[in-house]
């Protein structure tokens, strides 16, 4: 797992038994396809109770976005196509400046491409500023800028 990688996932709370699902599922991948995965996100939520819940994780490759989703409990991986660019995109936030996110800090991005592909991103407290980074590079036209995610 790249540096960065494991940098991320130390940075919203990931435990060692979740890393290890989510280096499994990297090598699952690598084993299928064999491209460089660019960057990870983990989409997460925090529940009425205040937990927080950790749901889908995204691979960012050159061609689009692999989706394991429900990758706690599930083996199943999507690949969207995002080599065009996004033909209508959302942003949802709640508590969050798109400087420094909060405890209380959270994000929703869906991006929709041409022939009705689609991504649906969640964050919660600091994973809000990684989903920002995310949001820069690779889906708003004019800004894209480089992250470490």
């Amino acid at each position: 797992m790249k540096p960065q990688f494991s940098e991320y996932l130390t940075s919203i709370g990931i435990t060692d038994l979740f890393r290890q699902r989510i280096e499994d599922i990297c090598a699952l991948f690598d084993d299928l396809w064999q491209v460089e995965v660019l960057h990870i996100f983990v989409t997460d939520y925090v529940d009425d109770g205040g937990r927080r819940n950790y749901d889908n994780l995204l691979l960012f490759i050159a061609e689009g976005v692999v989706e394991a989703v429900q990758f706690l409990t599930k083996d199943t991986l999507g690949l969207n196509y995002t080599t065009n660019p996004p033909v209508y995109w959302e942003v949802d936030k709640q508590d969050y400046d798109f400087r420094q996110a909060t405890v209380n800090s959270r994000m929703s991005f869906r991006v929709h491409f041409a022939g009705e592909v689609s991504c649906h991103f969640k964050a919660s407290q600091e994973n809000c500023d990684h989903l920002h980074a995310i949001l820069l590079k690779y889906f708003i036209p004019g800004s894209r800028q480089d992250t470490d995610t």
